[in-house]
């Protein structure tokens, strides 16, 4: 597909998810998850239309980048378009991007390989991806090359932490999406260094409308907006793992992929654990933790539960105090023990009140017509005035993650057990935008 019919079909596509979205809304009901009754599946409308739509920006992402490069490093720059892509029939020089795109993609991942294998040191892995980079962007200097491509750089920082190459970076991401269960529920932004982001957010809305005449004085607003803000700062979270050497040695299985693969198991951990509990001072602001910057005890809701269980009575009343614009989108999150405790319940006459058989198309729970999603981080203590799920849209929690990506090989330090140990440094951080979005499930 070209270009531009990438971008029509997820113009079309997203079309399609805006019009299920705005007519579950207009009916103040939740999606559809079958096809009863002559209606459509529409929560599978809506999660494969959004699958597309991440499918799609990867092409249209990549399309333009081998457009970019194929601009930006042409051998004749004089007969380069204006416009900030290379013409469509210029496909010599376009092909000659990918291929030297792919090539130093491919060189960069190898080097990398040799160096968390012990057969690169570190310096020899930094020289050689400078002359990788040099070769494939002409001759450029390092100063510009730097600038140009700064995620293919080494770095002197932090104690000699080194940065990953951008393929091991983008691998190393679509194993956040497959370990980090939050990351399919909360936005995700990916920013190219720590800096702040700063983040506005309103505290109290405009109010005191009046009727007037059509002809007179225009009364002030008798309640000001005011504005909140929690500097949102990428924040460095390490983590590392230990190696075999024998391992290492035999080459049993690609040492990469297994340091990335761990890595990424370790980082999500402690993400995920920040994402619930975290208390947003050098870390993320979590769900769980009462803020005026984040979620505020305005939104925790215990009526209807006892001191040690939750009831129906209370997870009706939480459900009920999210805005029910934010429905479309909304899901419970619990911990195991809450669920099992939840799944227990039963009417008076001994029959459960949870149907077993009330699930989407993906067999997933549904409570009280919303998906229900587990988290091993999410509070499970049950004791007086204390959080046990949560409910709401959880795409107003957003996450910023630097792209750029540290690994430091540590070669004597676990020696006497015959380990090499790595160590990875990525930054982080997460907060609510909107806490009218939630509702903490609170025992009484």
């Amino acid at each position: 597909m070209t270009l531009r019919e990438l971008q029509e079909r997820k113009s079309k596509v997203a079309t399609q998810i805006t019009e299920v979205l705005e007519l579950a809304q207009n009916e103040e009901r939740a999606l559809w998850a079958d096809d009863a009754d002559g209606h459509i599946n529409e929560r599978n409308v809506v999660d494969e239309g959004m699958a597309e739509i991440e499918t799609l920006n990867t092409r249209i992402g990549e399309f333009e980048m081998h457009r970019s490069l194929a601009q930006e490093f042409a051998e004749d720059r004089t007969e380069t378009p204006a416009s900030p892509f290379i013409s469509q029939t210029n496909t010599t020089a376009e092909e000659g991007a990918d291929t030297t795109f792919k090539q130093e993609r491919a060189a960069l991942k190898n080097e990398l390989r040799g160096y968390l294998s012990g057969t690169t040191s570190r310096a020899a892995y930094l020289e050689r991806c400078a002359n990788i980079n040099r070769e494939a962007m002409g001759g450029l200097t390092d100063e510009v090359r730097a600038a140009t491509y700064p995620l293919y750089t080494g770095s002197d920082i932090s104690g000699g932490f080194i940065t990953a190459p951008q393929e091991f970076v983008k691998e190393l991401i679509r194993d956040h999406d497959d370990m980090l269960a939050m990351r399919e529920l909360i936005s995700v932004y990916q920013v190219k260094q720590a800096q702040s982001l700063g983040f506005p957010r309103v505290t109290q809305s405009y109010a005191g409308a009046v009727h007037g005449t059509e002809i007179g004085t225009i009364p002030e607003l008798t309640t000001p907006a005011q504005f909140g803000k929690r500097e949102w700062l990428p924040r460095p979270i390490t983590g590392w793992i230990g190696l075999s050497n024998d391992m290492l040695t035999a080459g049993v299985i690609p040492v990469e992929e297994f340091v990335r693969s761990e890595l990424a198991r370790v980082f999500d951990e402690q993400v995920e654990t920040d994402i619930m509990t975290g208390d947003g001072t050098n870390e993320s602001l979590g769900i769980f933790t009462a803020s005026a910057l984040g979620i505020s005890t305005g939104r925790d809701v215990s009526t209807g539960n006892t001191t040690t269980t939750i009831s129906f009575d209370g997870l009706k009343n939480a459900k009920n105090s999210v805005d029910r614009r934010d429905w479309p989108n909304a899901s419970w999150l619990f911990h195991v023990d809450a669920v099992d405790q939840i799944d227990m319940l039963k009417y008076g006459d001994g029959r459960y009140i949870w149907s077993e058989s009330v699930s989407d198309g993906n067999n997933m729970p549904r409570l009280l017509g919303f998906p229900v999603h587990l988290s091993d981080k999410c509070p499970n203590t049950f004791t007086t005035g204390l959080y046990v799920g949560a409910f709401g849209n959880f795409k107003e929690y957003l996450l910023a993650e630097v792209t750029t990506v540290g690994i430091k090989r540590l070669d004597e330090l676990l020696a006497l057990n015959n380990e090499t140990l790595y160590l990875l440094r990525q930054s982080v951080d997460g907060c609510v935008k909107r806490e009218s979005a939630f509702a903490r499930v609170t025992l009484a």
